[in-house]
């Protein structure tokens, strides 16, 4: 591919997807029961169980869901920004998280910061299965030699 693809984990892809496809995950994070521990959705190379964060739900533990962290969102888009490498980051569905509104934000500053880069974001009005169909439309039109505007302009058109 031409240019590097941002999502975030509200995705829900496969790790086989992501590693093949060579996507980034911004993970989301969640807290238990009030509890000063922070846990990311995703961990890059790590398979991710569920069944102990549906264990605690069925007991009743009360779950915070929070943004992925901006600060390691940033390192990751500005590290590849200078590699030299654009980057299109599509995103969970501004509708039903802050997500998209804060890594787009980000993104904007890193625009004027790397004028040379196309960096944009595509907000897909989606969460789950629609958010990662609309990944992986992205991927098989870059294999196949689309320009990260066409990409963009197609998820814009079809989301």
């Amino acid at each position: 591919m031409q240019f590097e693809i941002v999502t975030d984990s509200s995705s829900n892809l496969k790790e086989e997807m992501i590693e093949e496809f060579g996507l980034h995950i911004l993970p989301l994070t969640f807290m238990v029961d009030g509890e000063d521990e922070v846990y990311q959705s995703y961990l890059k190379g790590k398979h991710t169980d569920l069944k102990d964060f549906y264990t605690m739900m069925r007991e009743g533990k009360v779950f915070k869901t929070s943004l992925p962290n901006l600060a390691e969102s940033e390192k990751l888009i500005r590290g590849l920004l200078e590699e030299g490498r654009d980057v299109l980051y599509i995103g969970f569905s501004s509708g039903l998280s802050g997500t998209y509104v804060a890594t787009e934000l980000l993104i904007k500053d890193l625009a004027k910061e790397f004028p040379e880069r196309k960096v944009f974001a595509v907000d897909t009005l989606a969460a789950s299965g629609g958010e990662g169909l609309l990944v992986w439309h992205a991927v098989q039109r870059a294999q196949a030699g689309e320009s990260i505007e066409q990409v963009r302009d197609w998820l814009e058109e079809n989301k």
